[in-house]
């Protein structure tokens, strides 16, 4: 949900909570169907369509890291909004990857 922080900042504190305590819940609520519904429609499409669930490959993701790396150089020299939002999400994300290397079993990859 996206709204003004004028906006934002003249709502109730208990408001406030509100928005917040409703967006959360339709998140989690959005992750937990969206997890549930998702493997009737892989089987089906393999069963019945012929698709082939696969993993990209390791040169392809290198590819992709590589020409996001080259894009996300290019957006920083020019916007320092840019730079420091992906400044802030780079921190975020290196410590999100502490914790998802111990937050799941381990997975074989079939």
């Amino acid at each position: 949900m996206l709204i003004n922080k004028d906006v934002w900042n003249k709502l109730h504190k208990s408001q406030q909570s509100v928005v917040e305590t409703i967006c959360k819940a339709s998140m989690a609520n959005s992750f937990a169907e969206g997890e549930a519904i998702q493997f009737e429609v892989m089987k089906k499409n393999v069963e019945h369509n012929g698709v082939k669930n696969m993993y990209w490959s390791e040169e392809m993701l290198s590819v992709f890291k590589q020409t996001w790396d080259e894009v996300v150089a290019e957006e920083q020299a020019k916007d320092a909004f840019f730079k420091k939002v992906y400044e802030d999400m780079t921190h975020f994300r290196n410590g999100y990857d502490l914790w998802e290397a111990y937050a799941f079993l381990p997975r074989a990859q079939r």
